[in-house]
């Protein structure tokens, strides 16, 4: 009986010595507090250490009393004391995950709450670890933003030209019949003045210290600042295509039976294109393969909120913030003066793409298939076919300033997995090959589209697969993709007019959708100091990117561990 309270009491001291010893790794003895604790159970992150300690511990010290107690006792005895430990083990689990639930029905999680240096901060000046639960009771209550002072914006979203279309578009739809124009104009004024000072609320949480971060993301990040990145003299237009699911595979007659991309194919052979771009964690999905080359961040903070029920995309959907500490793409180039664009065929809608979108730079510049009904194109199962989406991108691209650079982005959707637009042409066994072959020949006409347009000589013109074609089931018409081994397969990437194209390059560069980032950038001649940002790095550099340094499963394996650095950046 002694050496079975012995056991149980050696457990629980194992089992919070290793659950102290998990947070002092994150956050370093200072981490030790009961502040600590209540920035993880804002985070939902405090019952998943406290169980993992639990469940690393119980199964060695149960053995261990086993074995030391089995010439000691009887074998009844000793076999209702190890059916008691399992029972009172399983209890404790349930309750902890009963508690866990209960803790999450109250969206705890939703509400920003502050970084470690700000709650030790507050603590310090006499706020009591109450008082700090209870500052987080505003933001979920339905009371209207009090007005912030001038003082307290962005300095990077001052008047911007994204706010003055937002009010002009808002001054149209406020205008009424039994209104004057003067109280029109005042309405939508008013609107756009609550509008500023709601964003200038969000982004003042941006602004907080970044807590310590020892793991592997926080050695390996590198926020993008204004310091470390210098445009070039003469600014060169940047168009990045994502083409849907496209890959450097289907060119392969081999594998694919035919080869099913053969313009793409002599268009990388004829200008740059690498080797081995493959999918990398978390990134191999439409949405997070725009956040990785736009951020260098996986989205492995959406994939970890998904479910059965409610997949990325639905994850996405209901995204209050996106990323608010990050310094992305179309904001760098909105700063150095370059005029955005981003056109799709899909639904902004559609994995919260419009929320990204329009924090980071896009406001008012991005269109999707509901903003785009005006050129009344003919709808597929997944929006504007590619076929009209050309033509409406070239459109608004000849309508831009000629006065600044641009900054364009086009994502197709044709060759999305189940996807067949009526009107393609049947040549192949597959109908999906077809849809690829199509998009092939359509690409063939953009290029020569662009080519004759007199800004395409200043322009880099990047394409590039979003991410390797999901092979689905055998309606999706994917099937010969399932006997194609995947480490065999890349996506598709070419650069035109780069910057970097006399440089000695190494063509066989292994590297995934977050080393666009950088790669972009100094693609169109910026310099980045150290060729890299976020967890990306330049393959027109000879930095080795963190494929190339710790292989694909490695990575992976290091990216899944819990970074407080990481979900800061996310809330």
């Amino acid at each position: 009986m002694y050496r079975f309270i012995a056991f149980e009491l050696l457990f629980a001291a194992a089992a919070m010595a290793l659950f102290y010893y998990q947070i002092w790794g994150i956050f370093g003895i200072d981490g030790l507090s009961i502040d600590t604790f209540i920035y993880l159970l804002q985070k939902q992150t405090l019952m998943p250490l406290l169980k993992s300690s639990l469940l690393y511990m119980f199964p060695p010290l149960l053995l261990a009393f086993i074995l030391i107690s089995a010439k000691k006792e009887k074998a009844t005895r000793l076999y209702y004391y190890s059916l008691i430990a399992c029972a009172e083990f399983l209890a404790l689990m349930t309750m902890l995950n009963i508690t866990e639930k209960a803790i999450a029905g109250k969206n705890l999680a939703e509400r920003p709450s502050a970084a470690i240096e700000e709650i030790k901060e507050l603590a310090a000046h006499g706020i009591s670890s109450k008082m700090l639960l209870e500052k987080a009771k505003p933001e979920a209550s339905n009371e209207p933003l009090k007005n912030s002072k001038n003082e307290n914006r962005d300095d990077n979203l001052p008047e911007s030209e994204e706010q003055k279309e937002a009010s002009e578009e808002n001054q149209e739809k406020g205008k009424n019949e039994s209104q004057t124009g003067a109280e029109s104009g005042k309405t939508a004024e008013n609107s756009d003045e609550e509008r500023a000072k709601a964003e200038a609320e969000k982004r003042k949480h941006s602004k907080m210290p970044l807590p310590k971060d020892n793991t592997f993301f926080g050695k390996n990040y590198i926020p993008a600042t204004k310091d470390i990145i210098e445009a070039p003299a003469e600014k060169k237009n940047i168009i990045l295509v994502f083409m849907e699911s496209m890959e450097q595979t289907f060119s392969d007659g081999q594998l694919c039976g035919a080869n099913l991309t053969p313009f793409l194919k002599e268009t990388a052979h004829d200008n740059i294109s690498f080797a081995n771009y493959t999918d990398g964690y978390a990134t191999n999905w439409t949405q997070a393969a725009l956040i990785a080359a736009t951020t260098g961040l996986p989205s492995s903070y959406l994939s970890a909120q998904a479910t059965k029920q409610k997949d990325v995309n639905d994850v996405g959907e209901k995204m209050q913030g996106w990323l608010y500490g990050v310094y992305s793409l179309g904001e760098i180039l909105r700063d150095h003066g370059y005029e955005r664009l981003f056109v799709q065929g899909g639904s902004l809608s559609f994995s919260g793409a419009k929320s990204f979108l329009d924090e980071h730079g896009f406001k008012g510049k991005a269109f999707g298939a509901d903003e785009l009904k005006k050129y009344k194109k003919k709808q597929t199962s997944w929006g504007i076919a590619d076929k009209d989406i050309y033509e409406i991108f070239s459109d608004k691209l000849s309508k831009l300033q000629k006065n600044q650079p641009f900054f364009a982005v086009l994502t197709t959707i044709d060759t999305h997995h189940y996807n067949v637009p009526k009107d393609t042409p049947k040549i192949f066994d597959m109908r999906s090959k077809d849809v690829i072959y199509q998009a092939d020949s359509l690409m063939k006409d953009f290029l020569n589209r662009f080519y004759l347009q007199p800004y395409s000589q200043n322009t880099v013109l990047i394409i590039v697969g979003d991410h390797l074609r999901m092979a689905g089931g055998p309606k999706s018409g994917s099937v010969f993709l399932k006997n194609i081994p995947k480490d065999k397969r890349r996506i598709y990437n070419v650069f035109i007019n780069s910057s970097r194209d006399e440089l000695p390059l190494n063509m066989q560069r292994t590297f995934s959708q977050i080393d666009m980032f950088p790669t972009i950038l100094e693609a169109a001649g910026f310099t980045v100091k150290g060729h890299r940002l976020g967890l990306g790095v330049s393959v027109f550099s000879d930095e080795k990117t963190l494929i190339e340094k710790y292989g694909k499963e490695e990575l992976k394996k290091n990216l899944m561990k819990s970074s407080p650095l990481y979900s800061r950046l996310w809330e």
